[in-house]
């Protein structure tokens, strides 16, 4: 059990500051001012730190369209054979794509190609 004051918080609406976020294991409990907990440990956030919520992008074309490369980097779709079966979007992902560095940033910690 957490308990986060200070700092900057990513709620659904937007960015709040002067908001406490408390945690049961992996789960957000409550989200306030002023809340208090005895038994949760005090995680006390700086003003330039920021506390957001684990983004999952279930749909991703990371890597397969790397950033400002061009039409030379897309590796989405096939376009020289009208039966790609065989051809999976894992095999083109280029790891070092910057997109990938932009959707950590944004909170992003997992995604996944369906």
């Amino acid at each position: 059990m957490f308990h986060f004051t200070g700092g900057t918080v990513y709620l659904e609406d937007g960015f709040a500051t002067g908001v406490d976020v408390l945690t049961k294991g992996k789960k957000i409990d409550r989200v306030g001012n002023n809340i208090s907990s005895k038994e949760a440990k005090k995680v006390k956030l700086k003003s330039r730190q920021y506390l957001v919520p684990g983004l999952i992008d279930a749909h991703t074309h990371l890597g397969l369209f790397e950033d400002g490369v061009g039409q030379v980097g897309v590796h989405a779709n096939e376009y020289g054979d009208p039966n790609t079966a065989y051809v999976r979007a894992m095999d083109a992902i280029f790891p070092k794509d910057i997109a990938f560095e932009d959707a950590r940033r944004g909170g992003v910690i997992a995604v996944g190609a369906f």
